[in-house]
């Protein structure tokens, strides 16, 4: 669950109140019938408002269907020599930190916020400090539970190396859509640890392709993210954040920023709590700051 507060007057119609709903109600189940086989499965409810806007459809007109979602089923056969796996089915496409804030800027804003997930083959290597994971797809199904992503195909390759002390990595990422302007992402991704201090971060480009038939000029974007995480003690870190986003270099003065201060506290095994305080800047305008607290429940 969590808690929404904007720490100012909301005005206009994109204005926001203070809010208190569940996050996400999903369900995870994983089985090994056989060795190397794992077979995998989250579903769960969604807000329907998301879906009616898009769709055009007035509230009365979503249905109960439209509240669930099917976000991952997968057949994994893993196991292989050198930790090596091939999977099948509807997935998470894997490109840099999978961060559990959706609304960063390298995420949401990237297209690989909670909602994003594709249907494909992907397989992955692993002998030990060198790693890869790829995979091509399909996505946007209109009657899977829970798909609202554009229709379209393309793949994603990512490739690094991981360390005791350190790790970094590289992934590219293609999407062509059924309507609409394709694109291609690349980027970097690092992490150190320096107990208890741990710095990650990650730096993105993206390109979009200009649609002629409708005199859509194509796009050429940057996003950066920078976190450091300190263990303060056992079941208590502190966190600190900066992220950074340009939607289109040509024009001037549109780009963003985010700061972050917070805390994770977990008092008991399947209890956790998080707690964010955030400033959002437009060029060097303050535009907005928002305090969250989030709850997590495990079961």
């Amino acid at each position: 669950g969590a808690l929404f507060a904007p720490l100012e007057e909301s005005e206009g119609p994109q204005g926001r109140d203070v809010a208190a709903f569940p996050m996400q109600a999903d369900v995870y189940l994983m089985a090994r019938p056989l060795e190397k086989l794992v077979l995998y499965t989250s579903f769960g409810l969604q807000g329907a408002k998301r879906r009616s806007v898009q769709e055009g459809l007035i509230q009365d007109d979503v249905d109960a269907i439209d509240y669930l979602t099917v976000r991952e089923v997968s057949v994994t056969y893993d196991r292989l020599p050198d930790n090596a796996y091939i999977r099948l089915g509807r997935f998470k496409p894997t490109y840099g930190w999978h961060i559990p804030d959706h609304t960063a800027y390298i995420r949401r804003d990237l297209g690989f916020d909670q909602n994003r997930q594709v249907f494909g083959v992907g397989a992955g290597y692993n002998p030990q400090y060198f790693f890869t994971h790829g995979s091509v797809f399909y996505q946007g199904l209109s009657d899977w539970p829970g798909d609202n992503g554009d229709e379209g195909y393309g793949g994603v390759v990512q490739a690094g190396w991981r360390a005791l002390g350190w790790q970094a990595g590289g992934n590219v990422h293609v999407l062509e859509r059924s309507s609409g302007p394709g694109e291609l992402t690349a980027g970097a991704f690092w992490g150190l640890n320096l107990y208890p201090l741990v710095y990650m971060g990650e730096f993105d480009v993206r390109a979009t392709e200009g649609v002629e038939s409708t005199g859509q000029a194509g796009t050429r974007g940057m996003f950066a993210y920078h976190e450091f995480n300190w263990l303060v003690t056992r079941g208590l870190s502190a966190m600190t954040s900066y992220q950074w986003a340009d939607q289109d270099l040509r024009i001037r003065d549109d780009h963003k920023h985010r700061a972050t201060l917070g805390a994770q506290w977990n008092p008991y095994a399947n209890l956790q709590f998080d707690l964010q305080y955030r400033a959002n800047f437009l060029v060097t305008e303050f535009t907005e700051h928002e305090a969250l607290l989030i709850f997590h429940g495990f079961l």
